[in-house]
């Protein structure tokens, strides 16, 4: 590995390019690799990635914080709720399943920037994206078998390095100029900076770099924003306690890393009295590239380094805040109260290298000694006492049927931010008793179905729900909506789902058999339909006006996108692989794409179904209807109506039309026209 000189600044992050590597050579368990980039004037940069290519081993455990997490999670319902968490890194994959699949308000990411592109999109792309995704889900991220330390919390991304891993200090000072000018813009306020980055300053840029970021990092701090950064991942013996920057700044808190065994990892970099955390073989989310494309974005690796120690402490912190003001709502929380209370909870340990001390986070012990005297002074019984005592847990929801016995309490995580719905069969009456993770009596929302309760709910918070009835009931859970002034968002699941969106009395929305009323606007309400994976169906029921419905497969064909727009509703589809659309009597409009494969359409007037290898489109009461084909060997039938007809053939276009429809199929290869339903039909053919 390149040894750097002191004229020379490193900067440590994790990136995708040296695990494309780590993957082409699996004969080495360990793969560390360096890519250079320059930053900006005198500033250079180096990327240190640690990848395992071998499962972990499982007779020590690497994720003991996070266990550690989990456990204030159950034990106080504690999980970063009413705080946004900002990550200045390499962009963040925001479609991940455990990142809440979208940007902006009502999702997990709820808005950020891309310096590095100077657009509002700070997405973690390749080859070299990796590192920020990684760093935001160990602390907010949420799936079936992994949480991170705040998934109540939201996130910005603020991306400094391109695509290539190339970024500059200006990028830099711009995210925190970034944060400081929107720290109170969200619903929730930034409360905490993660920078999983740093550089190792010299006589020759120390004072371009700090002159740059230390007036931020100050006013950061004076402002109450809690700033944590990885102290860095080479450590060297002739400069034992020499942190990379800005871990070194007064105004930050460094983090180093241990092992599994709480043992100062060898690369990190250290000072005395520094707080640390695992950062050996730590498993998080990461891009759909990372691991090979396949279009899921589902993907988790394990990585090492300080950055991966740094967010860990990042969520502590911000979880000793939600501690201390549940303790006294009226307390003075701020960065210097959190770091000293951290250090003093934490688990001591010497340096057997330098003889330097450090404290190991111990997150548990500083949630308890901050919530003990207020559990134990507390005058009437606190509503954890609420709580079953027993319960039958049924993981993380998002679509699921369940047969509830009755006086049985069930427990259950959301999955996303939105609305959750308890249904039943409408012949059955039910009653139903849901509480919050504090034991608290959760009242449901207003809405038209007798046969159905909805709750407003966050991603991974914990509820308990029981049938107070005297027979099982199968029941289900639902918790696929996100729903706020942005618009709606109904997201699927891995499995089979599906939809059914009818305008003809306004706008309601199914899925999965649970039913939604969105009320209609002055403007067309934005609609996003999201089948997910597995083989998803929606069904369109259209109003009488007039609606301009567009759909077309994905590049490999097995699911479509597409849009439907009309006076009611902007829809947004993507990811189903059969789609219905009935017109309700306006003037509608249909276009419909083939695949790449070979497909087949079937005309008939006010109808057309196009279908491949893995879609099939079918529209209904349409007046217009155009299907282009534009590869592939594709075969059209036509069918004419009982009225007058007219068939026009050029080279590769063909339309039949009558009174009241127009049918066009452009593009394909073979044409079969048929006039069998009477009337005075005529053909006008052209030639090539």
């Amino acid at each position: 590995m390149t040894r750097h000189s002191d004229s020379a600044t490193t900067l440590r992050l994790a990136q995708t390019a040296a695990h494309r590597q780590a993957i082409a050579a699996p004969s080495r368990s360990l793969q560390v690799f360096e890519t250079r980039l320059a930053l900006s004037a005198s500033l250079a940069a180096d990327l240190i990635l640690e990848m395992l290519d071998e499962p972990l081993n499982q007779t020590t455990n690497h994720h003991w914080l996070l266990d550690q997490a989990a456990a204030i999670r159950q034990q106080f319902g504690l999980q970063g709720n009413g705080q946004t968490v900002a990550v200045v890194d390499s962009g963040v994959a925001w479609d991940h399943i455990a990142l809440g699949e979208g940007f902006g308000p009502g999702y997990r990411v709820v808005g950020g920037w891309d310096f590095a592109d100077d657009d509002h999109d700070p997405y973690d792309d390749g080859p070299a994206g990796f590192h920020g995704t990684h760093v935001s889900g160990l602390l907010i991220g949420q799936s079936e078998d992994f949480v991170g330390m705040v998934p109540g919390a939201d996130l910005v991304s603020l991306r400094v390095f391109n695509s290539l891993g190339e970024g500059s200090l200006d990028a830099v000072e711009s995210a925190l100029q970034w944060v400081l000018e929107n720290r109170d813009a969200f619903e929730n306020p930034i409360t905490t900076v993660n920078l999983s980055l740093g550089a190792v300053l010299n006589q020759s840029n120390a004072q371009q770099v700090m002159g740059q970021l230390e007036d931020e990092l100050q006013a950061l701090y004076e402002a109450g924003v809690t700033v944590v950064a990885a102290a860095g991942n080479q450590f060297d013996p002739q400069h034992p306690d020499r942190l990379a920057y800005p871990a070194a700044s007064q105004w930050v808190a460094a983090v180093g890393s241990i092992d599994a065994n709480s043992q100062l990892s060898g690369f990190s970099q250290r000072e005395a009295e520094i707080l640390v955390a695992p950062g050996v073989q730590i498993r998080s989310t990461v891009p759909d590239h990372v691991n090979g494309w396949d279009g899921r974005v589902d993907d988790f690796a394990n990585a090492t380094g300080t950055s991966m120690a740094a967010p860990q402490v990042a969520g502590a912190a911000a979880l000793i805040r939600e501690a201390m003001l549940l303790a006294d709502p009226q307390a003075d929380v701020n960065p210097s109260r959190i770091w000293e209370h951290l250090r003093e909870t934490a688990r001591g340990g010497t340096d057997t290298v330098t003889g330097l001390r450090y404290h190991a986070v111990d997150l548990q012990n500083a949630i308890e000694t901050l919530l003990q005297h207020y559990q134990a002074d507390a005058d009437e019984p606190t509503e954890q006492q609420n709580l079953p005592s027993d319960w039958q847990s049924l993981g993380l929801i998002k679509s699921q049927l369940q047969e509830f016995i009755p006086e049985t309490w069930y427990e259950f995580q959301a999955s996303r931010n939105g609305i959750l719905s308890v249904g039943w069969d409408p012949s059955t009456a039910a009653t139903f008793v849901l509480r919050d993770q504090l034991g608290t009596v959760v009242e449901p929302l207003d809405n038209r179905f007798e046969n159905q309760l909805d709750f407003l709910v966050s991603a991974g918070e914990s509820f308990y729900v029981q049938h107070a009835g005297d027979a099982p009931l199968p029941v289900r859970l639902t918790n696929l909506v996100q729903w706020d002034e942005g618009g709606v968002r109904v997201s699927g699941t891995d499995d089979h789902d599906a939809f059914r969106l009818d305008l003809e009395n306004g706008i309601r929305i199914e899925v999965n058999g649970a039913h939604y009323h969105v009320p209609t606007t002055d403007t067309p309400v934005p609609i996003h339909l999201d089948g997910q994976g597995g083989r998803d169906t929606l069904s369109i029921q259209g109003s009488a006006t007039a609606e301009r419905l567009v759909l077309r497969p994905n590049p490999i064909g097995d699911a479509s996108g597409g849009t439907l727009r009309s006076a009611l509703v902007d829809v947004r589809m993507d990811g189903f692989q059969h789609v219905v659309f009935v017109g309700g009597g306006g003037a509608d409009q249909a276009t419909l794409h083939d695949s790449s494969g070979n497909d087949q359409l079937i005309a008939r007037p006010h109808q057309a179904r196009l279908t491949g290898a893995n879609f099939q489109y079918t529209v209904e009461g349409v007046s217009r209807i155009f299907v282009h084909a534009s590869s592939g060997n594709n075969t059209a039938y036509l069918f004419d109506s009982p009225g007058d007809d007219r068939l026009s053939i050029r080279p590769g276009f063909t339309s039949m039309r009558g009174e009241d429809y127009f049918n066009l199929a452009n593009g394909f290869s073979r044409v079969y026209a048929y006039a069998g339903q009477g009337g005075y039909d005529t053909a006008v053919i052209n030639d090539s």
